[in-house]
């Protein structure tokens, strides 16, 4: 294939890193450089920073008690940034047994809950790999209200207060970070008098939206790169 020609199926377009000036040219000169900074990074991590890691460790610590209740073990958090996100990001990184480690981010100009909500997303992705390597379900958290039919919850913002919801009946089951035990019948209690919070948004699964992605990376539409940053481990 001749790298500087784009190429890729349903008009997809996709250029080999051995391009650099076919990826300047259709990415732009500050998302190419921000790519330039991320390959480094993963070479060379940037220590974070006494603000950036306490940022990181406040929206981490609610997660993290909820992960030890559900029985899985805590992903290593390091305090060094292997990407660059963009000033409106802070980057850290996390280590889990038997697996690569992955890069998180916050946006600390969102509140407090919506950092929350933002890295446990990015932690139920963590726990699905987690316990797919088990050999379990890959769901995290799993509703205790709907044992019969299991499905993970969606962590969602109420009335400025950080979440666990039920996908299914859009009902607040507890605060994230206050998680209940398997099998302690609180967890019925709390979302019968949950209302409290108000009406929450429709669930997010995984990832944030696809405008919410292109605001922060600024990548133009219908580009995908192939790869830019190399794997964690290579």
């Amino acid at each position: 294939m001749n790298p500087g020609r784009p190429s890729g199926r349903d008009g997809m377009r996709s250029f080999r890193t051995t391009d650099p000036a076919a990826l300047r040219a259709v990415l732009g000169e500050e998302a190419f450089e921000r790519i330039q900074r991320s390959r480094e990074l993963h070479r060379h991590p940037r220590p974070l920073t006494d603000q950036e890691r306490e940022v990181v460790r406040q929206a981490a610590a609610p997660l993290l008690r909820d992960l030890a209740t559900s029985g899985l073990p805590r992903p290593d958090i390091r305090d060094e940034a292997h990407e660059d996100r963009g000033d409106q990001a802070v980057c850290a990184w996390i280590q889990g047994p038997g697996r690569a480690g992955e890069g998180i981010w916050i946006l600390p100009g969102g509140s407090p809950a919506e950092r929350v909500t933002d890295l446990a997303e990015q932690f139920q992705n963590w726990a699905a790999d987690q316990l797919h390597d088990a050999g379990r379900p890959p769901e995290w958290p799993l509703c205790p209200v709907h044992p019969a039919d299991p499905h993970r919850l969606s962590p969602e913002v109420r009335n400025g207060t950080a979440v666990w919801v039920c996908a299914g009946n859009n009902q607040v089951i507890c605060e994230i970070g206050t998680f209940p035990r398997p099998g302690n019948r609180g967890a019925t209690r709390l979302a019968e008098v949950a209302g409290g919070f108000g009406a929450v948004l429709p669930a997010r699964w995984g990832v944030p939206p696809e405008g919410a992605v292109r605001q922060l990376i600024h990548f133009p539409p219908r580009v995908l790169l192939e790869p830019v940053v190399p794997p964690a481990l290579g």
